[in-house]
């Protein structure tokens, strides 16, 4: 994990350095992986943040009423989505509870 993404988390600006080669720029909802460029929807905002803020795992209840889904299916389609724009292996199934965020 990187060593300074407790001071990140709390820059009122609300750039995330997640790597060397990763940053997430929350006031506009843009994630940069490399060279690639991505914009996140609201709600995957709102997950990416909540997993940098805790740093635990966010169970499948907790994911439900923060994005609004309603089975566990909405979940993993939500997750799967997600994953195509961060890096490989971002974010970590825990089976059975949730899932967590490697950095």
């Amino acid at each position: 994990m990187n060593k300074d993404l407790s001071m990140k988390i709390d820059n009122p600006i609300g750039i995330y350095e997640l790597s060397d080669s990763t940053k997430y720029f929350a006031p506009t909802r843009t994630m940069f992986v490399g060279s690639h460029k991505h914009h996140l929807t609201h709600r995957e905002h709102i997950f990416i943040v909540h997993l940098l803020q805790c740093n635990s795992i966010m169970t499948y209840a907790e994911i439900n009423k923060l994005i609004g889904a309603s089975t566990l299916n909405a979940n993993r389609l939500f997750i799967k989505n997600f994953r195509k724009k961060v890096p490989k292996n971002m974010v970590k199934n825990v089976a059975g509870i949730g899932y967590k965020l490697l950095l």
